[in-house]
């Protein structure tokens, strides 16, 4: 099946009293019908579904949303978390218990990258950092300690992308096989990559997920021993830690997934129209994907979803910071863009990565992954007539 026949296989849950929408369940607690029953939940031993113990652990909103989740991304299932930090916190520390060694790509979100190098690192684990698109450099790197590899499937803000299948490939070769994690933030839909080999996809919930900027949250797509490691009442990362995402906010993502594969479409194509007019500019580097002067433009046709396009996500390179800082305050100013972090929203986002969400990495390793000062990274919005907008882009440009 494709993800949009998967979404529509799963099952469907109808509100308490037959309502088109389901119920939100905003209960802290649940009971059980026999006391025997809530010592078989604290004892692992109840593998029934729709039995639930506590909200910091589980309840019927994250179920249903998980189970939407897991269509869309197919995995067994998924679980919704508070944020996309909580995803990846929780999901690094469950494999990290006992510390190994971890390989991740040094061009990821700025807080990513953080939590790596200066919370992790102090932890009993040793990171390495490669870059996003060099699988022979990820695969040196490997080693008898390294229990996962994490990448971005658009490396953030430089999208690159990395050739999973390439690396699924040669790790199958060897006899220890580290987890591939992949972060699919910013290309939902555009890729799947448990089809490639990952083995666990993370997202931040907050993006293109939702799509409506309202609302904080994460999401670990997984197997189902993953999940239940997550879940376990004495060492699980989700039940000691608590980063579950509440019921109202479960619901809401629940609801917005729906129109996930149109919001994508329509970013994806508003995107690849304004990259291949500003490409003719010649005057700035332009990052897309579905550009064929992208780096990784073969391997990214090999493996994305052409259904639902290259994302909706640019980037622009206008050599220097006082350009970026022009660009994107004229982009504001005419109604273009908003100078905000994030990305996703229905209006286009933009802001200058290296001062921004970026700033977090060290100037020597920003200055390998050839981060520019004047980097723009843009979600183009799916609000407004593009043509339109294309020419505003122009007249800002051609006065830089």
């Amino acid at each position: 099946m494709n993800i949009e026949q998967r979404m529509d296989a799963c099952k469907r849950i109808f509100g308490e009293f037959g309502g088109v929408n389901p119920s939100i369940h905003p209960s802290t607690t649940f009971t059980t019908l026999k006391p025997e029953t809530m010592q078989k939940m604290f004892n692992g031993e109840l593998e029934e579904a729709g039995c639930y113990l506590y909200g910091r652990h589980f309840h019927p909103n994250s179920l249903q949303t998980g189970m939407l989740m897991a269509a869309i991304e197919n995995t067994e299932i998924a679980y919704p978390v508070s944020s996309g930090m909580a995803a990846i916190s929780t999901t690094i520390r469950q494999i990290f218990k006992d510390g190994g060694h971890l390989v991740s790509s040094s061009e990821i979100y700025g807080g990513s990258y953080a939590f790596f190098k200066n919370i992790l690192a102090k932890q009993n684990i040793d990171i390495s950092f490669c870059a996003p698109n060099d699988i022979d450099q990820i695969l040196e790197m490997t080693n008898d300690q390294t229990k996962a590899i994490y990448l971005e499937m658009h490396s953030n803000p430089n999208l690159k992308a990395p050739d999973l299948l390439t690396l699924k490939e040669c790790l199958e070769e060897k006899e220890h096989s580290p987890k591939i994690i992949i972060d699919n933030t910013f290309t939902p839909l555009t890729y799947t990559p448990k089809n490639l080999g990952a083995d666990i996809i993370i997202h931040s919930g907050t993006k293109f997920l939702n799509g409506m900027s309202d609302f904080v949250s994460g999401m670990i797509c997984c197997s189902h021993e993953f999940l239940n490691e997550l879940m376990d009442l004495n060492h699980g990362e989700l039940m000691l830690s608590g980063p579950a995402l509440d019921p109202i906010s479960s619901w809401k993502l629940y609801q917005n997934l729906h129109t996930l594969p149109i919001r994508i479409r329509e970013h994806s194509q508003r995107a690849e129209e304004l990259a291949y007019s500003i490409e003719g500019l010649h005057k700035f580097k332009i990052i897309y994907p579905g550009l064929s002067s992208h780096p990784d433009f073969e391997s990214i046709n090999e493996q994305f979803n052409p259904t639902f396009g290259y994302g909706g996500i640019l980037a622009i390179d206008l050599e220097t910071q006082s350009n970026a800082e022009y660009f994107v305050k004229e982009c504001q100013s005419q109604g273009l863009a908003l100078n905000a972090v994030s990305l996703g929203y229905y209006e286009t986002l933009m802001s200058i990565s290296r001062s921004s969400t970026s700033s977090e990495i060290d100037e020597s390793t920003m200055e390998e992954n050839q981060l520019s000062e004047g980097l723009v990274r843009i979600s183009l919005g799916y609000f407004g007539d593009l043509e339109t907008q294309i020419e505003k882009y122009y007249n800002i440009l051609n006065k830089i």
